[in-house]
């Protein structure tokens, strides 16, 4: 990327090394998946096993949109997402754990001074999905918890509850 190498060079052993790549359709807002999970207190090979299928419905989105699998693999896919769902400053985990505990969305927001993008991008990961053909079940679920159509509880056990299918297929 022309004049990122010279902030990268810049910044690279002070706080933070930095990554560039030219695969910008990878690069897609995380839409709130497994942030719900842990308000459920459910333990850390489920949360795992759903960071993990969250990872790969993300990255069949993306790569039916042009995206290339390794980007996805990269800092700007498993290490957001990761940090999303496990950071104790992650807005978007915030809003997930207190929907989990049952309060309304309106409320978690309305006590919030930042925004949670995932609570939009869901909606809109869903309508690329959608055009796309590609099915997120996960992501499905969360814009029912969003729009209070569903409980965090139902809906993991709804996703629990779907076939099973080898781990590399489609959905």
């Amino acid at each position: 990327m022309p004049g990122f190498s010279s902030l990268q060079r810049g910044a690279d052993g002070l706080v933070i090394a930095h990554f560039t790549h030219d695969n910008h359709v990878g690069v897609l807002p995380q839409p709130m998946h497994q942030r719900a999970v842990e308000g459920m207190g459910i333990g850390h090979n489920a949360q795992a096993g759903l960071i993990t299928r969250g990872l790969a419905e993300i990255t069949r989105l993306a790569c039916a949109l042009g995206a290339r699998r390794d980007t996805l693999a990269g800092l700007a896919g498993l290490g957001d997402l990761v940090l999303t769902c496990t950071g104790s400053l992650s807005r978007n985990r915030h809003v997930g754990i207190e929907l989990a505990r049952g309060r309304s969305l309106d409320d978690i927001v309305g006590g919030m001074k930042m925004v949670a993008e995932g609570i939009r991008t869901t909606g809109a990961a869903l309508a690329l999905g959608a055009r796309s053909g590609v099915e997120l079940p996960i992501a499905t679920q969360m814009a029912d918890v969003l729009a209070g159509r569903r409980d965090a509880k139902a809906a993991l056990e709804e996703l629990m509850l779907r076939p099973q299918r080898a781990e590399t297929d489609g959905g």
